[in-house]
């Protein structure tokens, strides 16, 4: 029995003598790369192509070469993704910006070096076309690695969605002209109406608005071509997301890009196919449940709808004090049913007639102001009840209705 106990921890310690060995192998090798080929290595210093010019952000031979792959590395010496660039060792410190961060492999000590680099680039060029210009401020400051990576990406998003903007004039990346950009607003807009998504709001995205791709810093359609991201914002179709098993992500604030059977469940097939017919690229969506959600991802630019902004807006008068009356009248003379609602803006408790969010729609209010007793809305100041009507047209069979019942209500100056 002893001499078997002992054979067995004979075999235990040679295979950890084993693993030592090829351990002790693996450091000697990596040490012999990087000593063989120093100019392979990654250096913060290497020059890159400046931000805003084509291939923007793209390391370069620095002899007017034009960019040159970051991950391009013939003799595979350090190349990402291989065993050597992800091998682990003892946590060491790295000075960025003044800041001492711990990283634990040449991967994540490269992935904060270049991510530096390229917000500090950022930065720079947005200084020069706006020098008043800043990002959004940070909750806090990040104490990993990990998240001073991603902190400094999202400044260089958010730098390079500036300058984006400000060189095309707010015109995001994929479209040739504004006249394109607009048409792929009303098509948004025009389709998710259709498929009866009323207070969906559909922005832009991803690199089409910044610029570059978020993690490599790619320029947009550089080598390949760009996707266009849309994000949808609208409450009811994060619910119905969730009812037919979507995964959602954020605490709840959006969901994962939507498959085919999802957008089919969602009526969504038809707006994803016409803005792929519009654009002549791929188009994702991904649904989130308010804007300061969308907001809090990072850049964006919302998707236009020229005809929305050209509506009117009426105000009247309402010949009743009593604001429960004046609802009745409205819902006797337009057949519409009437939302209770509350807004200090709109003086207190109001009455909401139609779409608020995203169509033509009515607000009876009380018309003085919570805080100061001056009247809520213009030209019709002699009133203690009023009647906005907004998103409309002079053509509207809701406004004529309004017009006709003089009995009830006195037309006033536009708000």
């Amino acid at each position: 029995m002893r001499d078997l106990d002992s054979h067995r921890q004979f075999i235990v310690l040679r295979a950890k003598l084993a693993g030592l060995a090829l351990d002790a192998a693996a450091l000697r090798l990596l040490l012999a790369l990087r000593r063989e080929a120093p100019c392979r290595r990654y250096s913060p210093d290497q020059p890159r192509v400046p931000v805003g010019q084509p291939g923007g952000g793209q390391w370069t031979n620095g002899d007017g070469g034009g960019p040159v792959s970051s991950d391009a590395n013939p003799d595979n010496v350090w190349q990402p993704g291989s065993q050597v660039a992800q091998a682990r060792g003892p946590v060491r410190t790295v000075m960025v910006r003044g800041r001492p961060f711990n990283v634990t492999s040449y991967q994540q000590e490269r992935d904060l070096l270049e991510a530096a680099d390229r917000a500090k680039e950022a930065m720079d060029e947005v200084a020069r076309l706006d020098p008043t210009w800043k990002p959004a401020p940070s909750i806090s400051a990040p104490t990993t690695a990990d998240g001073a990576i991603a902190a400094y990406r999202a400044v260089s998003q958010e730098a390079s969605a500036r300058i984006n903007f400000l060189q095309r004039d707010g015109l995001p990346l994929g479209f040739r002209s504004r006249q394109d950009f607009e048409a792929f607003g009303r098509t948004a807009w025009d389709s998710l109406a259709a498929a009866g998504h009323r207070d969906a709001e559909p922005y832009l995205r991803g690199s089409s608005v910044t610029g570059e791709a978020y993690v490599s810093g790619k320029p947009f359609d550089a080598g390949r071509t760009s996707d266009l991201d849309v994000a949808v914002v609208s409450p009811s179709l994060l619910a119905q997301a969730r009812e037919i098993g979507v995964p959602v992500r954020g605490q709840g604030t959006r969901t994962d890009v939507l498959r085919p059977r999802a957008l089919e469940a969602m009526s969504l097939n038809d707006t994803i196919a016409n803005l792929g017919t519009q654009s002549s690229r791929p188009v994702s969506i991904v649904i989130y449940r308010t804007r300061d959600d969308l907001v809090a991802r990072g850049p964006y630019a919302p998707l236009p709808w020229e005809m929305r902004n050209m509506r009117l807006s009426k105000t009247f008068g309402v010949k009743s004090k009593d604001i429960e009356q004046a609802r009745l009248w409205v819902e006797q003379v337009t057949g519409m049913t009437s939302e209770a609602r509350e807004s200090s803006h709109w003086g207190g408790d109001y009455f909401a007639f139609g779409d608020v969010m995203w169509g033509e729609h009515v607000r009876l209010i009380n018309n003085r102001d919570v805080y100061d007793n001056e009247p809520v809305v213009a030209g019709v100041d002699q009133w203690p009840v009023a009647l906005c009507l907004d998103a409309t047209t002079e053509d509207s069979p809701l406004l004529a209705k309004l017009r006709r019942a003089t009995q009830y209500f006195v037309e006033g100056s536009a708000g």
